[in-house]
């Protein structure tokens, strides 16, 4: 069903639930008791309760949001277009602050981008122009500003570092926590959209391959992985990857041991982003 929150049960593999929320449902995250779902053409968050799966409250935004993340006692919102970022209160359900001019909008393929992640005790945002910003949680403090690739796309944190994805020039930046610089990249497929970080590696979704690559970060290599039609979000969790397939309205779930598709899940419409937590897997589905 279009403009909704999927719910798979990862012991079964089935879809076990549809829930309707807001228009061009992108970014997806799990948090405080809580499924966010970041809604672009409706420029608000919606807020479902993962027990129920009933959206217990839509919070309007007042921008287009590009990029969704729990951590650090909030949900942060990460708006593209304007390089900004704003942080939710979970216990009072509205914007409680909003971080202005991190960086400039660049808008390519798909519109602005601007992701958001938290680790390494604070909060990391990478907008299209390439800035990539680290920010104190408790304070909202910028703590420093680097510069990926060309047309930074999606952002994770994992395995002491933060991963940026870069759409352009088709690879990934990995930035030291420790001395916050960019320390070097890596190749991967054709307009990476999505990074996700688990299972002793970096998962990046190729939307112009189809595939996945699969990133050693200790020994640098990468190997490619065929999944469904054109891949956006991609999430780690229950003992495995999950990879939205925009293309074709699936949701594939690799074993990331063999680093084998072990199974394709039929979720309909265009599945962007996904998230696990509460044992379920969270997909959100645009119209085709």
């Amino acid at each position: 069903m279009p403009n909704s929150l999927g719910v798979i049960n990862p012991g079964t593999n089935k879809v076990v639930g549809q829930i309707p929320v807001g228009i061009r449902p992108g970014g997806v995250t799990v948090g405080s008791g809580s499924v966010w779902v970041a809604n672009q053409e409706d420029k608000t968050l919606s807020r479902i309760d993962a027990r129920t799966r009933a959206v217990v409250r839509t919070i309007p935004l007042g921008f287009t949001p590009t990029g969704v993340a729990s951590g650090a006692g909030a949900i942060w919102v990460a708006e593209g277009a304007v390089g900004a970022l704003a942080r939710v209160d979970p216990e009072f359900n509205q914007v409680t602050k909003t971080i202005e001019n991190l960086a400039g909008a660049l808008r390519v393929s798909g519109g602005p981008k601007g992701s958001v992640a938290v680790g390494g005790g604070s909060v990391w945002a990478a907008y299209g122009s390439t800035t990539v910003v680290r920010i104190d949680a408790a304070s909202n403090h910028v703590i420093a500003t680097g510069y990926a690739g060309y047309a930074a796309s999606a952002i994770a944190y994992g395995e002491g570092a933060a991963w940026i994805a870069n759409q352009t020039n088709n690879s990934i930046s990995q930035f030291s926590p420790v001395t916050n610089r960019n320390v070097g990249n890596l190749n991967v497929g054709r307009d990476p959209s999505g990074i996700a970080v688990g299972g002793g590696a970096v998962w990046v979704s190729d939307t112009g391959d189809s595939a996945v690559s699969r990133v050693d970060p200790r020994a640098r290599s990468v190997t490619t992985i065929p999944v469904g039609r054109a891949p956006v979000g991609i999430a780690y969790g229950e003992g495995a990857i999950w990879v939205a397939n925009s293309g074709d309205g699936t949701v594939s779930r690799i074993d990331p041991a063999t680093g084998k598709v072990v199974r394709t899940i039929k979720v309909g419409g265009s599945p962007t982003g996904i998230a696990v937590g509460g044992r379920l897997v969270w997909v959100t589905v645009e119209a085709p």
